[in-house]
C-alpha cells in the first residue's frame, strides 16, 4: 500500500490534469487554438517529407473522459501532439565495451535518465539505429516493456540508442511544455491507460498503437507553465514531508532505546534522585568497603592485591555530585573464582541470558561432571552479576538472581563479580549497562578483536564507576526499576 507521502503525489497530479490547482485566465487563450498550431506544425513536417502522415484514430468517447476540466482545455491523444511516436530496435545488438550509449527500460525505470550500468554498441550501429529512432533534448523517453508508463525527459545532448522496451515521443517544444507532459503521464489517469492497456502476460509490452491512443487533458501553453510551477511547489513539500515522516519514524523506532540510554546516563550523574544530606559520604562507604575487604583477607577468602593507580582528572567523562565518590570496579568487587566440576552443574553461558531485560531465562541447562565444556569454570552466587566480557556491546549481563536445582557454573566468557557489602549490586549492573561503561568497554584500545572484540580482566576491572553512597544506589534502583519497564513496553507497542 502506498504511503501518506505518494498518496499525496498522486493526488497533486490528478488535480493538477483537472485544473483544480491554477486559476484559468481568459489571456490563455484557448487549448483548441494551440491544438491547430501543433497541427499546423505537424502538417509542414508532413510536406517537408521528415515524418509520414499517419491515418486519424477513433475520436474520443465519453466514457474515456472520467472527470471534468475547464471549458478551454481539451483532452486530446498522444497521437494529436506529439508528431513522432515511435520505439527503438526490436533487435538485440552486438555490444562493444565503448561505444555509443544504448537505453533500454532499465535505464529509465526510476523517473530519471541514468547512464549508470549502461551496454554500448558501434557508433556504425547507431547511425543505423538513429535514423529512424532519433532521441533528442527536450524529447520524452517513456517505458513500454515490462515497467510499463513510467515518462523521462531527454536532459541531454549526448548520443545514445534505444531498445525496444523504451518509446520515444517527439513534440513541438515551443507549443508544449515538457514538464507539464511528465506530470501528466505521471498522474493516475494516464498512468492507468499504460496499465490496463497492455498485452501479454509476463513481461508487458504496452504497445505503440495503444500508446497513440493514449489521452490526456490539454490546457493551454501559459497555463501548462503555471501548473508545472504550482506543481513543482507542493512536490517539494511532500518531499520535505516525507523526509520528517522518515526521521519521525526513525526516531520512534529508536525512542525506546535512545531514552532507556538516556535514562541510565541520568541516573549515573545524579540526576534521577535527589541528593539528601542523611546519606552520608560515599567516602565513608569506602572505608566500610576497606574494612570488608581487609576481613575477607585475613579469612583467606581473597587475595591481596596490588593497589591500583589513582584516578587522573583527565579520566573523568562526567560530573557526579560531591557526596558520591569515583572509584575503580576491582576496588567494589571480587570474584569467587574457579574450578572443574566434579559433579552435575548448572551451565550458565550467554545463551543463558535474555539480553533485552538482563535476566536469566527461565531454563536451566543441567550437564554431568563427565561432558563438562571446557569453559565451564566460574564460581557464581546468589546477588553475583554476570558480564560478557565478548562483544560487550551485545549486554549479555544479569544478576543471579535465583537458586538452581544443580551449582551453578558459570561460562569463563563472564566476568563474574561479587559485590562488597556498600555496593548495590543492581546499581552496578545498571551503571554496566549505561552509556558511559558502554563507551569505555567497547573502546578500540580496551575492547580487542574484529569478529568477537572482548575486553580483558585487566581493563575492565580498571573501569571507572561513580559511587554514591548506598542509600541513594538504593533509590537510583528503585527509580530504574519503574521507568525502564515503560521504555520496553514502549518499544513493544511501536
Amino acid at each position: 500500500m502506498a504511503g501518506i507521502a505518494e498518496q499525496l503525489r498522486q493526488a497533486v497530479l490528478l488535480a493538477a490534469i483537472q485544473g483544480k490547482l491554477t486559476e484559468q485566465l481568459p489571456e490563455d487563450g484557448n487549448a483548441r487554438d494551440l491544438l491547430a498550431e501543433i497541427q499546423a506544425e505537424k502538417a509542414k513536417l508532413i510536406a517537408e517529407k521528415k515524418i509520414k502522415k499517419e491515418k486519424p484514430l477513433e475520436p474520443i468517447s465519453d466514457d474515456e473522459i472520467p472527470f471534468d476540466i475547464p471549458d478551454n482545455w481539451l483532452i486530446v491523444k498522444f497521437s494529436d501532439v506529439f508528431y513522432k511516436i515511435t520505439d527503438g530496435t526490436h533487435k538485440t545488438p552486438k555490444y562493444v565495451t565503448n561505444g555509443i550509449p544504448f537505453i533500454s527500460v532499465k535505464n529509465i525505470s526510476t523517473g530519471q535518465l541514468s547512464f549508470s550500468d549502461i551496454k554500448y554498441i558501434t557508433k556504425s550501429e547507431h547511425e543505423e539505429l538513429y535514423s529512424r529512432c532519433d532521441p533528442e533534448q527536450g524529447d520524452i523517453l517513456i517505458s513500454k516493456v515490462g515497467t510499463t508508463g513510467v515518462p523521462v525527459i531527454v536532459n541531454t545532448n549526448e548520443q545514445f540508442s534505444l531498445f525496444v522496451s523504451v518509446a520515444l515521443l517527439k513534440y513541438v517544444h515551443h507549443l508544449l511544455d515538457g514538464n507539464y507532459l511528465v506530470y501528466a503521464f505521471k498522474s493516475p489517469y494516464v498512468y492507468q491507460q499504460s496499465q490496463d492497456n497492455t498485452r501479454g502476460v509476463g513481461n508487458k509490452n504496452w504497445v505503440l498503437d495503444a500508446i497513440k491512443n493514449t489521452c490526456f487533458p490539454l490546457p493551454p501553453l501559459a497555463e501548462q507553465h503555471r501548473i508545472v510551477a504550482r506543481v513543482d511547489e507542493l512536490m517539494a513539500k511532500i518531499d520535505e514531508l516525507e523526509k520528517v515522516k522518515n526521521e519521525l519514524n526513525a526516531l520512534h523506532k529508536a525512542f525506546p532505546g535512545d531514552m532507556k540510554a538516556a535514562l541510565l546516563q541520568a541516573a549515573m550523574q545524579g540526576k534521577l534522585t535527589e541528593q539528601l544530606r542523611e546519606d552520608g559520604n560515599a567516602e565513608d562507604l569506602l572505608k566500610s568497603i576497606e574494612a570488608e575487604k581487609g576481613k575477607l583477607v585475613a579469612e583467606k577468602k581473597i587475595k591481596k592485591q596490588k593497589a591500583l593507580e589513582p584516578i587522573a582528572d583527565d579520566e573523568i567523562p562526567f560530573e557526579i555530585p560531591d557526596n558520591w565518590k569515583w572509584n575503580r570496579l576491582r576496588n567494589l568487587v571480587y570474584n569467587r573464582g574457579q574450578k572443574t566440576p566434579v559433579k552435575e552443574f548448572s551451565y550458565i553461558d550467554i545463551g543463558s541470558i535474555d539480553n533485552i531485560h538482563q535476566r536469566l531465562n527461565d531454563n536451566e541447562t543441567i550437564i554431568p561432571a563427565a561432558e563438562a565444556p571446557s569453559r565451564a569454570r566460574k564460581i557464581v552466587g546468589l546477588g553475583d552479576i554476570l558480564y560478557s566480557t565478548v562483544r560487550p556491546y551485545l549486554h549479555n549481563a544479569c544478576i543471579i538472581d535465583k537458586n538452581f536445582r544443580a551449582e551453578p557454573i558459570a561460562s569463563t566468557g563472564f566476568a563474574v563479580l561479587t559485590c562488597y557489602k556498600g555496593v548495590n549490586s543492581k546499581y552496578l549492573l545498571y551503571y554496566m549497562l549505561s552509556p558511559a561503561f558502554d563507551q569505555y568497554a567497547n573502546a578500540t584500545d580496551n575492547a580487542k578483536g574484529v569478529a568477537y572484540p572482548a575486553i580483558n580482566d585487566e581493563k575492565l576491572y580498571k573501569a571507572m564507576v561513580p559511587l554514591p553512597p548506598l542509600a541513594e544506589q538504593q533509590r537510583i534502583v528503585e527509580k530504574l526499576d519503574k521507568l525502564l519497564p515503560l521504555c520496553d513496553s514502549l518499544e513493544e507497542r511501536l
